[in-house]
């Protein structure tokens, strides 16, 4: 098993890990994340159209777990609504992380309508976020959302996602069951678990239905894949599930899930 804090696993332990979980149960991956890397570990959740799927499972598993929601106050009220229909009906404790210094420290240093900027001239970029930053959504998005998760999670070994290789960008493609990555502020390793990974929606859609979990009320009006609201429309019929996130530019991802720096296995 992956083992002590900051300890890499080797290549083959991951590959055969990998092998292994293709083949698994969501489930038990979870169950074997959650027994490898408790207390040190949490699980991620937009609450979007099918984040109760795996919320469930953990329910099922261990309540302890908590859920990292990242608080932009941009979010649908709709979402704020099933975020807290999940955690009550499953007994989840949610933690809720936002920007640095909170809302009105945000709205003190940049406008409130920052996602339209296309320049950032005059705006403060933080260290991290040099070169990785070009236009006012993606400083917004780095505020809100990249910053804050890293601070949530900072202190833990291991944290869990819903990714599925479906899910409608290039990067979830590649998603693996198993990653390991690199800290940026820390250097210190991390190991992301991505139970659904090989799912497919028919697959997470029978698993909702079965288990009679809440849906995002915004999915029946053609909304796929939900974010903040100002940067979320409903998604086209070209069977792409992010086609309604920030429509009209070339950004697909808020940068959670690539301003990490994976470790090189060479997958």
């Amino acid at each position: 098993m992956i083992a002590t804090a900051n300890a890499l696993p080797s290549l083959e332990e991951i590959e055969r890990l990998n092998a292994e979980f293709e083949t698994a149960e969501a489930q038990d991956i979870l169950r074997w994340a959650i027994e490898t890397y408790s207390p040190r570990i949490a699980v991620t959740s937009s609450f979007g159209a099918s984040s109760g799927a795996i919320l469930h499972m953990i329910s099922q598993i261990d309540r302890n777990v908590p859920v990292v929601f990242l608080q932009t106050h941009y979010h649908f009220a709709e979402t704020l609504k099933l975020r807290d229909e999940i955690a009550d009906r499953y007994g989840l404790t949610v933690e809720n992380w936002e920007a640095w210094g909170g809302r009105p420290n945000f709205l003190n240093h940049y406008p409130d309508d920052l996602n339209k900027q296309e320049g950032l001239e005059g705006y403060a970029i933080p260290e991290a976020a040099a070169g990785k930053v070009h236009t006012g959504i993606d400083l917004c998005c780095w505020i809100n959302k990249v910053e804050p998760l890293q601070r949530a999670l900072r202190n833990r070994l291991a944290y869990i996602t819903a990714l599925r290789r479906d899910g409608g960008s290039e990067v979830r493609k590649r998603t693996r069951i198993l990653e390991v990555y690199k800290r940026p502020d820390t250097g210190e390793f991390q190991v992301k678990v991505n139970p659904m990974a090989n799912w497919d929606k028919k697959r997470m859609w029978r698993y909702i239905h079965d288990n009679d979990i809440p849906v995002h009320e915004l999915w029946s009006s053609g909304y796929k894949s939900i974010g903040c609201a100002p940067c979320t429309l409903p998604s086209g019929n070209d069977g792409d599930e992010r086609s309604g996130r920030w429509s009209g530019t070339v950004k697909t991802e808020c940068g959670i899930h690539t301003a990490q720096t994976p470790v090189n296995y060479s997958i």
